[in-house]
Order: C-alpha cells, then structure tokens, then sequence
C-alpha cells in the first residue's frame, strides 16, 4: 500500500519507521524471553500455642527481590546477616523473607552458631505476618542473589512469588510408639513375668524452627542409632542360654518425644501394669553424639541396692573410659505442664528413671528447635554406645568391679552398622507432626518410611516387635505448607517501561506525520486534545 504510492522506493521516514518497527518487536520480544526459575524453599515453622500465635503467619506473596533491608519487596540475605537484621524486620513490613543457608551449616563459626541459635528463639516466640523462606545455596540461588544485590534503575529486577494458598491445621496429629523385648533367662519356663526389666528408650523425632528441615542428628539420630546398636549386640548374647542375663530388656521407640513426650505417655498410660511393675529401671538416650562429656540427669536418688549399684557402674565405668561425668538431680515441678526430660515421664509414674544426654541444663522443647543439628562426632557417639552397653552387660551379668570388656571379638562393636543407620534417620525431616506416610492415597502413619524402616530394623535383633498408634492430645497446633516451590524471574524496570512507551508513542507520531505529513499530524493531534477536553467537560455537568 504505502511503500506502492511511492513506486516501490524507500523513503528516510519509511526507513525509520522500518526502524522502530524493529525496535518495538525486538524490545517484546526480549521483555518475554525470560523463562521462570524454580527454587525450592522452606518455610518457618508456623505454630499455635493455646491463643497464642507464632512463627511465619503467611504463605502467599508476589513481590521484587531486594537486598536492602528498608525493601516492601522480598528482602533476600544470607543466614549469617539474619541475626543482625532481626530488630529491623520485626519492625518493618517487607511482603516476604528469603533466608540463604550456607552448603555446609556445620562449617559455620562458633560465634556464627551462637548467633543463630539466639536468633532463632527470636523467630520461633514471634507472630511474623510475612512468609518467611528458607533456601540453600545453590548456583542457581547465587546467581539470582548476585543480581539482585548489584541491580539498579536500569538492569531487569527479580521477581519472586509463590502461588500456594494459604495453611491449614494438621489435624489430628498422629504418632506412633515401637517396642520389642529382648527375654531374659526363665522366661520360657514361666518365670518370665516375674523377672526384672531395664528399658532402653529413645524417641526418634526432632523439633526445628524449618520443619523440612529438622533431621535431628543429635537430638535424637543419636539416641535412636544407640538404642538400635544396644539392641543389635544384646541380641548376639540373648540368644545363647549360657549367655542370656537374668533381666528382660525392653527396647523402646516412642513418637512425639519433642511434643512434650507424649508418646512415652501414651505408651505408659496404655501399657500392662504388671509390665510396668517389672520395670526396675529406664534409661533414656537423649543428644549423646556431640557433647565430650556426659550428664545422667535423675529426679530422685535410687535407694534399691540394685540401683544403687547401677549408678555405680555407671561412674566406675565413665572412669575406667575418661568420660567426664556427672550426675545431675533435678526434682519434678509437678505444677509445670512442660517436661524437661524423657524420664521425668516414668518418674510420674514411680518408675525409676534417668535420662543420659550431652545437654548439662534442662530445655523446654522449642528450646531444642534448630538448624544446626545435621551432624555428630562419630568418635564421640561410638564412645558413648559402647560405654552404655558396657554399663548395661556388667549390670546384666553382675560384673561389677571387674575390669573387663564385654563387647570385643565376636561381641564387637559395629561402626559400619551405626553410621550407616545413622544416615538412614537423618534423611529426612522427622519432626512427629510432619512424619506423614501415604497408603493408597490417604495420609497413613504406618506407611511413614522412617517408623517402618525402625520397625524393620527392630524386628532382626528382638522379638515381639509391636507398633501402637496414638493421636496427640496437645495444646500446640501445627500447620502445613513447609515447602514451597519459589518462582523467580526477570522482569524490566520502570525506567524500560518508559523509555519503551516514548519509543512507542514517538512511532506512532511518525506514521501519523507520514501519512499526513508534519502540518497534518499535528492538526490531527490538536482535534484529538479538543475532543478529549469536550468530552471531560460534558462529563462534569
């Protein structure tokens, strides 16, 4: 049409506009060439206690990136400026938090750790109506973080949403207790009933300020992979008459050990009071893999002679091995709601117990909640197992002041077995209220891969392996949506925007100008601005 009028030539406006023309689509095109990122993240625990309200409040945002803390947009900084930006975000109202853990969190420094720890109390005894994110540093991460922290008026910006709805209840919250025995000699005859029980219990769930994140390496991997070990070498003498002692050993898993021991309550609330009667005595493993020294915490002192002697060995033993040593006696605050250690719970219910831990000072549950807890000293954990089952088999076997190793040659202790299972427990998150299996579509507890990998395991040392389910009767309410996938992409300033709308308008000036020539274009433009007037004056009356 237009180029015809001139027969086929091109004209210096023709090529401009040709130019602008290419301009505009290219600018298009390059504005919807960026593809959306994903990055997987983790949300801050989002809790109830009672009415009161706690952790991040809010899933949903959409929102630019920024590393300015003073940002409306979604604040991004490493773990380590998290402690120190803390008064400022709680002060201030960004539409979201996208915290960058570290590749290695156990490389971090002491004073880093200590930081952090601090921090995360702060985190947890907050109500924050922002979603706050957590995310570990990746290449992809990095990338994205770099840009955003050098952007300026000119280069594109981050855009970062998550399109979740918002979190529900978990509702009911389940658990699940394991047990299986290990019988001591007489039992076949009949006198089973009658012998004396030591329990080995430790729960095998974990508390953390990222539920996705909380594997629970020390508190309590370390206690559960002991317990398995225990189980694993007293098997190896039960099973032979001249070597099976005269105690029955009970092995004990319960759920829900950082929601107040709720399950070691269910299970002694449930358990056959006459099993419980022979229970002269539970030990509790609880954080033993990274603490050089070691705290026997007990709420009353023993005065059974058998006790006695137990604590007893105990101290001789931790002697004989350089452990350092101490017992801790703590009486029970039966006014207080919250318990403090495993034991407290069989103490309630007159049974003598202590629990062993690397923790020197009691803690309320939330107190345990962190993480940092992804890893163990091997050396220290090893240590501490063969030090409980030297303790346990001189007990057994009345071995008391004898200076000799039980578990050696044959009877060794096997590291391969516990790294390996340790491993295994760490993988995923294991906090009791996210621990949910999935049978044929519907949430299963049972199916739940950590309980029936303990039950599996369980089962090849010890006998009468049995799993009991309970729902949790607690005053805390959990809430779902821990993690999210983040989407991330580049979108252009305001500065393109306005640079690309005069690019836009001064073309279509130029077409105009060029089908009606300068005089033309602009008489064309003074009637469109009259009519415009005309038309919000009529409007007015």
């Amino acid at each position: 049409g237009i180029n015809a009028e001139y027969g086929g030539r091109k004209t210096p406006q023709m090529a401009t506009l040709a130019v602008l023309r290419r301009v505009i689509v290219a600018a298009l095109l390059l504005s919807l060439a960026t593809a959306s990122q994903q990055i997987t993240a983790h949300r801050l625990l989002q809790y109830d206690r009672g009415v009161s309200l706690h952790g991040s409040r809010n899933v949903w945002f959409k929102a630019p990136a920024s590393t300015r803390s003073d940002t409306a947009g979604v604040l991004m900084l490493r773990m380590q400026q998290l402690p120190a930006s803390l008064p400022d975000l709680l002060n201030k109202s960004c539409s979201a938090v996208l915290v960058i853990l570290p590749e290695k969190l156990n490389q971090l420094s002491e004073e880093s750790k200590n930081d952090w720890r601090a921090a995360e109390r702060v985190l947890l005894q907050q109500q924050l109506n922002m979603p706050v994110y957590f995310t570990r540093s990746s290449p992809q991460v990095e990338e994205i973080y770099a840009h955003v922290a050098a952007e300026s008026s000119t280069t594109d910006e981050y855009q970062l949403s998550v399109n979740e709805g918002e979190a529900s209840p978990i509702s009911p919250v389940l658990g699940a207790n394991l047990q299986g025995w290990l019988d001591g000699a007489g039992a076949d005859s009949g006198a089973g009933g009658s012998l004396p029980t030591l329990a080995i219990v430790a729960h095998y769930d974990s508390i953390g300020v990222v539920p996705s994140l909380s594997h629970g390496a020390d508190d309590n991997g370390s206690g559960v992979v002991a317990l398995l070990e225990l189980a694993r070498l007293f098997s190896k003498l039960y099973k032979r008459i001249r070597t099976q002692g005269k105690y029955n050993l009970l092995f004990l898993l319960p759920g829900a050990g950082r929601i107040n021991f709720s399950g070691t309550k269910y299970w002694l609330e449930e358990v056959d009071p006459q099993l419980l009667q022979n229970v002269e005595f539970a030990l509790c493993l609880d954080s033993i893999g990274q603490a050089n020294g070691l705290h026997f915490h007990v709420s009353k002192r023993p005065k059974d002679p058998e006790t006695v002697r137990l604590f007893t060995e105990f101290k001789r033993t931790a002697l004989e091995m350089s452990i350092p040593f101490d017992v801790t006696h703590r009486k029970i605050d039966l006014s207080d709601p919250e318990v403090y250690w495993q034991h407290e719970v069989f103490s309630r219910k007159r049974v003598l117990g202590a629990t062993l831990s690397g923790h020197q000072h009691p803690k309320s549950s939330f107190e345990h909640a962190t993480l940092l807890d992804v890893n163990v000293d091997m050396n220290i954990l090893e240590r501490n197992i063969i030090f409980v089952a030297e303790v346990v088999a001189r007990h057994i076997y009345d071995l008391q002041g004898k200076d000799r190793v039980v578990f050696k040659d044959s009877l060794a202790f096997n590291p391969q077995f516990v790294q390996a299972w340790h491993s295994v427990l760490v993988q995923e998150n294991s906090m009791q209220a996210y621990l949910t299996g999935d049978k044929d579509g519907d949430k299963d507890i049972e199916s739940v891969k950590l309980i029936e990998a303990l039950e599996s395991v369980l089962s090849k040392y010890v006998n009468s392996v049995r799993k009991e389910v309970f729902a949790l009767n607690s005053a805390t309410k959990f809430y779902d949506t821990i993690t999210v996938q983040i989407s991330a992409f580049k979108a252009k300033p305001v500065s393109f925007d306005i640079i690309f709308s005069f690019v836009i308008v001064v073309y279509l000036f130029l077409l105009l100008v060029f089908m009606k020539g300068f005089d033309g274009a602009m008489e064309e433009l003074a009637g469109l601005l009259r009519r415009s007037k005309g038309s919000k004056s009529r409007k007015h009356r």
